[in-house]
């Protein structure tokens, strides 16, 4: 019995110390985790304003193509008016050009 004793006595000696080891590294350990952990609060906190940041700017693309669309859609039906007119007016002038010699 008195052997079980020791033993047992020996177990818990050897647990208090591996604790007692677990707990420095711990306390080694905390100060570096604590300030990773603010640091990745920070690029969250970033990255979540660029998310916004993003949203918006797709937002004002988006209404400038919308924009530019529209423009396109007013001035290609009058270009392509103004070219046909140009045409004409070109042969009009080779026409005449070539009865005035």
């Amino acid at each position: 019995m008195a052997q079980l004793n020791a033993a047992v006595n020996e177990i818990k000696a050897l647990v208090l110390a591996l604790d007692q080891k677990v707990e420095a590294r711990l306390y080694d350990t905390r100060p570096i985790w604590e300030a990773v952990q603010g640091r990745l609060d920070h690029v969250e906190t970033r990255l979540d304003g660029i998310e916004t940041k993003l949203v918006q700017f797709q937002a004002e693309v988006r209404e400038q193509f919308d924009y530019i669309k529209h423009q396109l859609e007013v001035f290609a039906p009058n270009a392509a008016d103004v070219r046909t007119r140009q045409r004409a007016l070109d042969k009009r002038v080779t026409r005449l050009e070539g009865s005035s010699s």
